[in-house]
């Protein structure tokens, strides 16, 4: 949908089921914002995003107001990259849970160590593939005399599906509910993260999360990163992309503007087509010490983008 689409609403409430998507639709609303002519937010261009989300037992609701509060991205670091990943010692050797032995088919699989799928993707949706991992995980989970193993469970680990449960659903959904109206009568607001621990009771917790003053979708500004000369674009963009700070996925990079624009490395078929011949270039050979680079990726709206200065860990000869 186009920027003007989102536009037409007074507020947003999201109960998307991936920290991607929450990170996307924030971003949106937050480039949405317009300034007045002394800096000041213009209030008539700020769309509300009321957050819910559900784990099991465990709930969570928030309430962002773009460029006001702090947003979804001030607060990235502390969100798990994967939720469901374990340590490969453990799947080989001690697994606990019928989820390990699950996993462990799983990577066996993805690794082409089975003769008979070997070179072939597995398909999530295809219930001949699923089936021979569950019953692959069911042996091996006997071998450890572990139980719980079943056919949804495999689908849930291989798709990475947190079940969902009704109460705490409609338990979040509320609160969403609740916020919505206290914004659209009074103005009042969740100030600004609520969490709701199921599993110990009928407990919540409130507090106020902090405006991040390096957050790159609120606050716009460029953030410091340090680069070795002798390091190759493809080397620097797997270092971004672990980066806590930024949790990128498939980023694209540029540098310069207007004539002096040009493409480090643009993601999709036909710009990596293009631009992949400088993967294997030295970043020295690319930029220069203190030069911008400008980063788009599909977890931000169009239109956002961050900001690294190139800072050379060592002279540059």
């Amino acid at each position: 949908m186009p920027r003007e689409w989102y536009q037409q609403f007074h507020m947003v409430i999201a109960g998307l089921d991936s920290i991607k998507a929450r990170r996307w639709i924030n971003s949106m609303l937050a480039s949405l914002v317009s300034f007045n002519e002394d800096g000041t937010v213009d209030m008539e261009t700020v769309i509300p995003l009321i957050d819910g989300g559900t784990e099991g037992l465990q709930g969570q609701a928030r309430v962002v107001l773009p460029r006001i509060t702090s947003c979804l991205e001030c607060s990235l670091s502390l969100y798990p990259t994967d939720p469901l990943n374990f340590q490969l010692c453990t799947l080989a050797h001690t697994p606990r849970q019928p989820e390990h032995c699950i996993a462990y088919i799983l990577h066996k699989w993805t690794e082409n160590e089975y003769d008979e799928w070997k070179g072939v993707k597995l398909d999530k949706d295809d219930p001949v593939h699923m089936t021979w991992i569950y019953e692959r995980a069911k042996e091996r989970a006997e071998q450890f005399r572990i139980a719980g193993v079943t056919f949804k469970l495999t689908q849930g680990v291989v798709k990475r599906i947190i079940p969902a449960i009704a109460a705490t659903n409609a338990i979040i959904s509320a609160i969403c509910c609740n916020e919505a109206l206290k914004l659209a009568t009074h103005g009042i607001h969740l100030k600004n993260y609520m969490a709701y621990a199921g599993g110990a009771g009928v407990y919540t917790n409130t507090f106020e999360y902090g405006i991040n003053p390096e957050c790159p979708v609120c606050a716009s500004v460029p953030l410091s990163v340090d680069v070795d000369p002798s390091e190759t674009l493809q080397d620097f963009i797997d270092r971004v992309r672990q980066d806590n700070r930024f949790q990128l996925t498939l980023p694209s990079m540029s540098v310069g503007t207007g004539d002096s624009f040009r493409n480090l490395i643009l993601q999709g078929k036909v710009g990596l087509a293009a631009t992949q011949q400088n993967l294997s270039k030295s970043m020295g050979e690319l930029v220069s010490d203190g030069m911008d680079i400008t980063v788009t990726d599909p977890v931000l709206a169009a239109g956002v983008s961050l900001q690294l200065i190139v800072k050379f860990t060592h002279p540059h000869s």
